[in-house]
């Protein structure tokens, strides 16, 4: 992992940084700021907190990032978040402690808290951390202007639509006014409407194919996967195979390749929640296992590549063959979750032998 990987990612974010010891303040400042768009700081959580609600005032829009110390005067960082969780259960934290804030991980956990960087800051933790979490908010934006951009479309072709029937039942009537004034027959009608629909599809007209007579005959959407979802799982897993498959070779960067890959993947399943939940949590559970377990999973890349192989060549299959079956068939159906049930068990399969103390495959719960 490099500055320049991590800044692809980082460099439009908004952060805001909060450490009430000077020294490490003002140090800690010019190196974020290589980093991010632009470091907003305060000296305690109080100041914190106001700077944030303010920011939310002035942008209509929270910070990318929160990274705070612990321990402050006014307000401490605990207390902070748990304002700012108010505000945004959602929002991204940092938290930077010494080794001896330990006593304080349950409760930030239990405030939603994921990241910790320890003091004094190692460069390989900065950027494992700011990574993880930078790729995490870019696919959150990513997923929720696209589905603003989905539903835009969505609403714009059922009104077509909508116009459509009501031409379709303008052109019924002036049938019926044919049938009976000029005595045309049913196979003559029936034959003029079919030219008419021919003209209607070469000039470009919208072709409902059933898909909104579906939509009105079962009550509920449709949901399919967007053409550039589809697409970036086929290269998302065409990658992770030829990394597994070459992993030998170079399995720093193949793992490097699988842990990234696997998450986004994760990330655009979750995009389509609840209906691809049981992939999405399963993808993630992987990423973040081999991401723990790195050097167990190098060594198998170099030395027992057979024992997963087959297991990630599973994956890849399904993963292939979910992105094409459901461009065109929809996933809302009642038994969605248990077609992906093998590949789920492939997945926790592979984080058997990764991590077995990570996981039971015995002791599978599905939806």
């Amino acid at each position: 992992m490099t500055p320049k990987t991590v800044q692809k990612f980082t460099k439009e974010l908004k952060v805001l940084y909060v450490e009430d010891d000077e020294g490490i303040r003002e140090s800690t400042t010019e190196l974020f700021k290589q980093f991010f768009d632009s470091v907003d700081v305060a000296e305690d959580g109080k100041q914190g907190l106001a700077a944030y609600t303010q920011y939310f005032k002035d942008n209509a829009k929270f910070y990318d990032f929160v990274i705070t110390d612990i321990n402050m005067p006014y307000m401490n960082g605990i207390e902070m978040i748990t304002e700012i969780n108010k505000h945004n259960r959602k929002q991204t934290i940092i938290i930077t402690s010494a080794h001896d804030d330990a006593a304080y991980l349950i409760p930030l956990i239990e405030l939603g808290v994921e990241s910790f960087i320890l003091k004094p800051f190692k460069m390989t933790s900065l950027l494992n951390v700011f990574f993880k979490n930078a790729q995490q908010v870019t696919d959150r934006k990513f997923a929720t202007e696209t589905f603003t951009k989905m539903k835009i479309k969505y609403k714009q072709l059922k009104d077509a639509f909508v116009e459509l029937k009501k031409e379709n039942k303008a052109l019924e009537a002036e049938c019926s006014k044919l049938m009976s004034g000029q005595g045309l027959s049913k196979e003559e009608i029936t034959q003029i409407v079919q030219e008419s629909a021919a003209e209607q599809s070469s000039s470009g007209a919208i072709d409902d194919s059933g898909y909104f007579d579906k939509d009105e005959d079962e009550g509920e959407d449709n949901i399919l996967l967007l053409e550039e979802h589809s697409q970036d799982l086929l290269e998302l897993f065409d990658d992770v195979s030829e990394s597994v498959v070459n992993g030998a070779n170079e399995p720093e960067r193949a793992t490097d390749v699988i842990i990234t890959n696997l998450a986004t993947a994760a990330s655009v399943c979750e995009f389509y929640s609840p209906y691809l939940d049981m992939l999405s949590s399963s993808l993630k559970d992987l990423s973040e296992s081999i991401y723990r377990n790195r050097s167990t999973f190098t060594e198998i890349l170099t030395t027992n590549l057979d024992s997963i192989s087959t297991l990630f060549d599973a994956v890849y299959r399904d993963m292939k063959g979910y992105a094409e079956r459901f461009k065109v068939e929809s996933m809302a159906m009642k038994n969605i979750h248990h077609i992906h049930e093998p590949t789920a068990l492939s997945i926790q399969q592979i984080i058997s032998i990764v991590a077995p103390d990570e996981v039971d495959a015995g002791e599978m719960e599905f939806f």
